[in-house]
């Protein structure tokens, strides 16, 4: 007998790289969003990525917007005033004893980025009487830059006057004006203000704060904003002005061979920084025996998903 016949090859074909049935998944949706437009119709939906900011766990501190509740218990808080056009903010800012010059520099950039804030040197005073004095003079707020042990920013303070509350933030990724390529200066103009992302009712009271520390009405001719941003818990800060330039486009008429069109930019004024809440407190100095309304140790965060604000 002979030696048994070898098997049959396969008659399927090897299974396509991932890379090559990633672009042919793409090319068929691209087919059936351009067969949806000829019909006029609805095309197919393009799939979300899961992240931690769209699956994070529902608050139950959260209020939709335009909520008749969450709009009553603002038009009462301490900082309805200021919404309410009956005062101006005065924002009183210094540093933590001792500072060093980058906290110096810093602390020019912000007052640039708030047109209501004045500079005092700390000198050896304490708290209690800082604000004491900034209350009598009229101050609503006060920013205290904090440094660390490396002599570096590292927090930031800020004292809601006469009766707070008070809030302590982490404060990472300074970067001076200076150090921004092509930043601009900026001017007096009371800045435009986008608030996004404060939605829990912890959110609510810092983006609020936060808030009041800017005019309510800003100046339009400036063409600043001022965009605080959270997500994941952490507080973006950017200051930009948009810039509008006339640039000649293609085709058309006219002796340069094109159209004229009005094009906009944001210049980015600076300075960057992100803030992440450490403790909100009531009262205008959060010392030993303040009432917290925040703070991580009273709080079992347990998952990844569940965000403070």
């Amino acid at each position: 007998m002979g030696s048994p016949a070898p098997p049959p090859p396969p008659t399927h074909a090897p299974p396509p790289p991932p890379q090559a049935d990633k672009g042919a998944r793409r090319r068929e949706r691209q087919a059936a969003v351009t067969a949806a437009e000829e019909l006029g119709v609805e095309g197919p939906r393009r799939a979300v990525p899961k992240t931690l900011e769209n699956t994070r766990e529902a608050d139950p501190t959260t209020l939709p917007a335009g909520d008749p509740d969450a709009a009553a218990a603002a038009a009462c808080d301490e900082f309805a005033p200021y919404f309410a056009r009956d005062k101006a903010p005065a924002v009183l800012v210094t540093t933590s004893v001792s500072p060093k010059g980058a906290t110096y520099r810093f602390a020019a950039d912000l007052l640039e980025a708030l047109p209501a804030a004045v500079f005092y040197r700390r000198g050896g005073h304490r708290l209690p009487k800082i604000v004491a004095y900034a209350a009598a003079k009229g101050f609503t707020h006060i920013l205290v830059l904090n440094e660390g042990a490396a002599a570096t920013l590292d927090s930031l303070l800020v004292v809601h006057l006469p009766c707070g509350p008070t809030a302590r933030f982490r404060l990472t990724n300074a970067v001076p004006c200076a150090a921004i390529r092509g930043h601009g200066r900026p001017t007096a103009h009371a800045p435009e203000l986008v608030l996004r992302g404060f939605g829990t009712g912890v959110g609510s009271r810092v983006g609020r704060l936060l808030a009041s520390l800017f005019p309510v009405d800003p100046a339009f001719r400036g063409r600043q904003v001022a965009t605080l941003h959270a997500q994941r818990d952490f507080v973006f800060f950017r200051h930009h002005r948009y810039v509008f330039e006339e640039k000649e486009g293609r085709g058309g008429g006219g002796a340069g061979g094109g159209r004229a069109r009005v094009a906009a930019r944001l210049q980015e004024l600076g300075p960057r920084f992100t803030l992440r809440l450490l403790s909100l407190h009531r009262g205008a100095c959060a010392g030993r025996g303040a009432v917290a309304e925040w703070e991580p140790k009273k709080v079992a965060r347990g998952s990844r998903r569940r965000f403070v604000l």
